[in-house]
């Protein structure tokens, strides 16, 4: 869905059981619940922060905190009212011939600097979260009853030092440099 080669229409166009649009469904509500929650709320923010301190203010015109209060939930209201949200205009999008979605983001981030956020944090989640588990579980190897003080930044070192041990990514007994 967040794919800009595929998109929202990709999926409806593909999944035509009634299952699976019914998932397509209620992935884009889950979607959408969580953009506006952690992200768009966030923007829209910034956004009547940035109109309202744009105009130029001498002290004669400052408001009193009643006035400036009122001043922004009326500014909120006008700003947002009656405006399509960023994940609804990218959802109408057509979809681009774009392999690399995550170039793609970093590439409209100012047309979408909410989504792109929100994008590139949801294709840092792993598909599927075995090697996540995997690692907890080793982390029951590292933390025996002889090294029950190893505070958690320690914990949580080891066993990512392990891994790049065992993919070449570090190589134990060398330096920094060489």
């Amino acid at each position: 869905m967040l794919h800009p080669r595929f998109g929202i229409s990709w999926l409806e166009a593909t999944w035509v059981s009634e299952e699976q649009l019914t998932w397509v469904r209620d992935a884009k509500v889950e979607v959408n619940d969580n953009f506006n929650r952690w992200y768009d709320a966030s923007q829209a923010q910034y956004e009547e922060t940035m109109q309202y301190n744009a105009a130029p203010r001498t002290m004669d015109q400052e408001d009193d905190r009643c006035t400036q209060g009122m001043n922004s939930k009326t500014k909120k209201t006008l700003s947002t009212s009656g405006s399509i949200g960023e994940l609804e205009r990218y959802l109408r999008l057509e979809p681009e011939d774009t392999q690399d979605a995550i170039q793609w983001k970093r590439d409209r981030g100012a047309s979408f600097p909410s989504l792109s956020s929100f994008a590139l944090d949801v294709f840092a989640i792993p598909a599927m979260a075995s090697d996540c588990e995997r690692q907890f579980s080793l982390g029951k190897l590292t933390l025996t009853s002889r090294r029950l003080s190893m505070c958690a930044d320690t914990l949580e070192r080891v066993p990512c030092l392990d891994n790049w041990v065992r993919h070449g990514g570090v190589k134990m007994g060398s330096w920094v440099g060489n």
